[in-house]
């Protein structure tokens, strides 16, 4: 495959005894459209708020809220704003992202910025910064499977300490991003 020009071309070679003979197929409409096919597919993510417990705990209850609904306000603005998809709440501090494939790719460039855009969102009493985790499903069959990915995915971003994105891909593979702050640690006893 070539690119001449605006032009896209597929490119064949034969041998014969005086050279090599050249076959240049146009195919500039072929490619635009798999293209568009593939950036349309769609992806599902799944966001959290890692130390909402926290926040909650250590700050009053107007400065828990305050915290609370920013941080969303800010996840929501990324999402359906600069990412074009679809933002569903799922409870206090899950969310359901669905979007597009060229979305995600174009916040992997960015290095997924909501995490600071989030990170920035402090408790005034303590100064503690909110902070989120998402897993993203990218390159399913079909939607059911982006959404088993992305929690496949939030569930290693979660277990590498919270605060990052993880993107899981076919073949099993992830990429992780963020992960600056310390991890989120739990300090809930679980009673039986």
């Amino acid at each position: 495959d070539i690119k001449v020009d605006q032009k896209e071309y597929t490119v064949f070679a034969t041998r014969t005894s005086y050279g090599a003979i050249l076959y240049f197929v146009d195919d500039t409409y072929f490619k635009a459209v798999d293209k568009e096919y593939r950036e349309k597919r769609p992806v599902v993510a799944l966001a959290v708020f890692d130390n909402r417990e926290e926040l909650a705990r250590d700050s009053l209850g107007g400065d828990e809220s305050r915290v609370r609904a920013e941080g969303a306000a800010r996840l929501r603005n990324w999402a359906v704003k600069e990412r074009g998809g679809f933002l569903g709440r799922l409870d206090n501090h899950r969310y359901l992202l669905v979007t597009d494939e060229a979305h995600p790719e174009q916040a992997k460039q960015k290095r997924f910025h909501i995490l600071d855009d989030v990170r920035e969102v402090r408790s005034v009493r303590n100064n503690m910064s909110a902070t989120v985790s998402i897993g993203v499903g990218r390159g399913a069959k079909n939607i059911a499977e982006s959404e088993r990915w992305a929690r496949q995915a939030l569930d290693m971003a979660l277990g590498r300490g919270g605060d990052q994105v993880a993107v899981k891909q076919e073949g099993d593979s992830y990429e992780f991003f963020g992960g600056l702050s310390k991890g989120v640690e739990k300090r809930d006893k679980v009673r039986t």
